[in-house]
């Protein structure tokens, strides 16, 4: 119905409040695109010991390397390594990238019990420590 006269709209009336109604989302979408972006805060952990933007821009400038030796804290490198490519159930390269303190995931801050947090795989915990600002 017409407002201001009680009667139904006609066609190109109502395709005309169509095209305004249109205009104004497009517009909105227009503006979305220009609006400014404020970045408040970033962080990172890194293998290497890189805990910030900044340790891992000065490691990036420096031309580092982040690889290192299996930690005996991860487990016995002894123990599954083999220098033969084919040596089934055996890897054979002895570094990697990893992130130190792992182990001090803060499970309970994250709602998970102690008892799943023993049989969280570590690239979980730190992905779920990584989203919300765990150590």
């Amino acid at each position: 119905m017409d407002e201001e006269y009680g009667q139904e709209l006609s066609p190109i009336k109502r395709a005309l409040r169509a095209v305004t109604a249109l205009q104004g989302k497009l517009e909105d979408i227009q503006y979305a695109q220009r609006e400014p972006i404020a970045i408040v805060g970033m962080g990172c952990r890194f293998p290497g010991g890189i805990r910030s933007p900044e340790d891992y821009w000065e490691l990036l400038c420096q031309g580092g390397d982040a690889i290192t030796e299996i930690p005996a804290s991860r487990w016995d490198v002894d123990r599954f390594y083999d220098p033969d490519p084919e040596t089934p159930g055996k890897m054979y390269t002895r570094y990697g990238g990893f992130i130190e303190a792992v182990e001090a995931f803060d499970a309970p801050f994250f709602g998970i019990s102690p008892r799943e947090a023993l049989y969280l795989d570590p690239q979980q915990s730190v992905a779920v420590g990584s989203n919300l600002g765990s150590p």
